[in-house]
């Protein structure tokens, strides 16, 4: 899910009792802040309020963002990141699709990962700086 960190952090500000409750849960609960959903409820939000101020129009622009699915054998995790790799989008997400349609073979999974870690490896050689061990 691409979601944007000025908006969370608005949400952060307005909600900070629930977003910190949600934190201290190691496993999801009824109770949960849901952050995902809310974000584009927040941001169309913040849209509108905008709107009314200027009186100019929400303009709602698509997702740049590629999409790949980890842990399913259709298409392949090669055939998605090629496709991704060869369309202009600045973003892309990797979702973890394990367990959405069942158990996936252990086979797959490790394919999937040496698939990905070798992806990764060459596509960002250079760690970030927040990726950096002292």
């Amino acid at each position: 899910m691409l979601l944007d960190r000025t908006i969370l952090e608005a949400m952060e500000r307005e909600w900070p009792d629930d977003v910190a409750r949600t934190r201290r849960h190691r496993f999801r609960t009824r109770r949960d802040f849901v952050t995902i959903r809310m974000h584009i409820h927040y941001q169309l939000e913040l849209a509108l309020i905008r709107s009314n101020q200027t009186q100019e129009p929400i303009q709602i622009r698509p997702t740049r963002a590629g999409f790949v699915f980890f842990g399913v054998p259709q298409p392949d995790l090669e055939t998605q990141l090629r496709k991704v790799m060869r369309s202009d989008c600045p973003f892309l997400c990797i979702n973890d699709a394990t367990g959405e349609a069942g158990p996936v073979a252990p086979a797959r999974m490790d394919h999937d990962s040496e698939v990905l870690e070798a992806f990764l490896g060459r596509r960002f050689p250079q760690p970030a700086p927040w990726e950096t061990h002292v």
